[in-house]
């Protein structure tokens, strides 16, 4: 009876740890071909270390930046968050030299089924993240280093060096990204751009520009000196603490402000006694500037 309950006990602990491990992410290379594909049902982070491609914190074999040609990313019927990490390093060389732009792994993002995000986080140097309806550029060249496919939210995190990140598209990218985008400078000078859909964008600490672009955007400013414009749409502008400069655009914009002197642009036709496209509002720690 002892030995059958301690069996059953093993049995049982042996299950438990299979379905605890079911959903982790998995990685293959495939070295004849170059490509890295990684099952990501449950989430996976990809990032390099002296110069092996690790998903998860796991090496994915004998895949490095040097022998690798392509990452290919695939979800599963729920929804997934998949992490690309750019502080141990970028995904470049890559096994083969490209014509255009510069040389790197090209990564291929479907995550299928359920509401998935992709996370793009910088390094700590001066970062240049631009996301487009073709994709994103992650290494200031002139082509898409990550194409994308069934994913519904994405954020672009700069580190503490002065970035751009950008859902405005370029020539690389394409045209501005309509989806639900995440935009957060982090320490340093940032520019954030939004795209054209409903985007946050959180400047971080330090003097920052932002500026919200197409749709409804929450712009956060937080500490420093700031600009905010929320261009189309009805925004949302947060200079936070410091001297910050807050520039409604078309729609009807709300305005709030932290510590220091701030400043807001109500632009275009008189509403409210001010020059104002829409019916915009403002907190009482906020100093109204006309703009004729």
């Amino acid at each position: 009876m002892l030995l059958r309950n301690v069996l059953l006990a093993v049995t049982s602990s042996l299950g438990l740890a299979s379905a605890g491990t079911a959903h982790a992410a998995t990685c293959a290379f495939d070295a004849s071909t170059g490509v890295v594909s990684v099952n990501a049902a449950g989430g996976a982070a990809l990032a390099v270390s002296r110069g092996r491609i690790m998903v998860s914190g796991v090496a994915c074999g004998t895949a490095t930046v040097k022998n690798a040609r392509r990452i290919a990313v695939r979800g599963g019927a729920s929804g997934e968050k998949v992490t690309v990490k750019l502080g141990g390093g970028a995904f470049a060389p890559g096994a083969d030299q490209e014509t255009t732009g510069a040389s790197e792994i090209e990564m291929d993002v479907d995550l299928a089924g359920g509401t998935d995000t992709l996370v793009v986080s910088g390094s700590a140097a001066a970062d240049r993240l631009v996301l487009g309806t073709g994709g994103i550029d992650l290494d200031d060249d002139d082509d898409a280093d990550v194409s994308l496919a069934s994913v519904e939210k994405v954020t672009l995190s700069g580190g503490a060096s002065d970035d751009l990140l950008s859902a405005a598209g370029d020539e690389s990218t394409g045209v501005a990204y309509a989806g639900a985008v995440t935009l957060q400078g982090g320490l340093g000078n940032d520019d954030l751009d939004g795209g054209d859909g409903d985007d946050r964008l959180q400047g971080g600490d330090d003097d920052d520009s932002l500026a919200g672009g197409g749709g409804d955007d929450d712009l956060d400013g937080n500490a420093g000196s700031d600009l905010l414009q929320g261009d189309e749409g009805d925004d949302d502008l947060d200079g936070g603490d410091g001297d910050d400069v807050e520039e409604g655009g078309e729609g009807n914009d709300d305005f709030a402000c932290g510590l220091g002197t701030d400043t807001t642009d109500h632009a275009l036709e008189d509403d409210q006694g001010e020059n104002d496209e829409g019916d915009d509002q403002q907190d009482d720690g906020c100093e109204l500037q006309d703009q004729q």
